[in-house]
């Protein structure tokens, strides 16, 4: 990310019209989902539920302690944020299984 001004100074350096702006990053979208699956031969993606009830894939560093219903019975959920391109995991994968 630039500053106002350092976005200005970069604009004239190059002969940009004042009118000009640089890209502006996209907006976060994050999202509370459901755990689904996460029995994938890849550990690296869970099937997340979303509110709507559709179904995503979603990336996370280890899927194995992801479960469908914690310990005590309620569903796991968990934040996820699309970037674009695909979910992700918008905090830390569960220590234990079934557990945050």
């Amino acid at each position: 990310m630039y500053t106002k001004e350092g976005e200005k100074e970069i604009l004239s350096v190059l002969g940009f019209p004042k009118e000009t702006k640089l890209v502006e990053p996209k907006p976060q979208v994050e999202e509370q989902m459901t755990v689904g699956r996460s029995d994938f031969r890849n550990k690296h993606v869970i099937e997340g539920i979303r509110k709507d009830g559709s179904r995503a894939i979603v990336r996370v560093r280890d899927n194995s302690n992801f479960r469908p219903c914690h310990q005590n019975g309620e569903p796991m959920q968990f934040p996820a944020r699309w970037d674009g391109r695909a979910w992700w995991l918008a905090r830390n994968c569960p220590r234990y299984p079934g557990r945050w």
